[in-house]
């Protein structure tokens, strides 16, 4: 049942047979072209969405932390809301910064009697 490899005995027959085998292999030839071309445009497709992905992973990342960061006061513009609005005017801002100067001694002094009360 094997075939057996039947090869012409003139001249004519052989180069016939040969360049038949030549288109052939053009063929397989330009397939395997086209093949390396899909290829390569798949790898530059993969890389292009690998950078993709990334950018998106790092985007959603970025939600997630915004999303759930620790939130110490969330304001939220609610007319039930009570606002107190001190204003812009020369005397607020002097009461706040005299309040602030006042906080911050005494934050002061209580770190120095608590450093005393320490070393005794």
């Amino acid at each position: 049942m094997t075939k057996e490899l039947v090869l012409p005995n003139d001249l004519a027959a052989c180069h016939a047979l040969l360049a038949k085998q030549a288109r052939i292999a053009a063929a397989h030839e330009s397939s395997f072209e086209k093949k390396d071309r899909i290829i390569e445009l798949q790898a530059n497709q993969l890389e292009e969405q690998k950078v993709e992905i990334a950018k998106l992973e790092k985007e959603r990342d970025a939600a997630l932390q915004f999303a759930f960061r620790k939130k110490i006061e969330r304001y939220l513009a609610d007319p039930k809301r009570f606002v107190i609005d001190f204003g812009d005017s020369p005397d607020a801002v002097r009461i706040y910064r005299q309040d602030e100067r006042r906080h911050r001694a005494n934050v002061k002094s209580a770190r120095r009697a608590k450093r005393r009360a320490g070393c005794r």
